[in-house]
């Protein structure tokens, strides 16, 4: 702190002050911020590894629901196809005893 010139030889004065406890607390001060700090960035980082793997597990649900989807609609159409060939094989039998009644009268 300047306290104005010293009599005499008008020479600049000041007064200088050492003030450790103060210096102390600020040092604790800054470091319980640090970890105060480090605490929320965990946190954040935790909440995003949980969103993560929760976005994981709905993504494989989902892949898991198509999987199946697919799998139903390829028995579907296998069930329609082999339908589809036994009222063609019934068709063809049809056919064929049409043609044995003609040939017989």
């Amino acid at each position: 702190t300047k306290i104005g010139p010293r009599k005499g030889d008008n020479a600049p004065m000041a007064v200088i002050e050492l003030c450790e406890p103060l210096a102390e607390n600020a040092v604790k001060e800054a470091e319980a911020a640090a970890k105060r700090a480090a605490k929320e960035k965990a946190a954040k980082e935790a909440a995003a590894a949980a969103a993560a793997a929760s976005a994981a597990t709905a993504a494989a649900d989902e892949a898991e629901t198509v999987a199946e989807d697919t799998a139903a609609e390829e028995q579907v159409a296998e069930v329609a196809e082999a339908a589809d060939t036994d009222a063609t094989d019934a068709a063809d039998e049809s056919a064929d005893e049409t043609a044995g009644d003609d040939k017989d009268a």
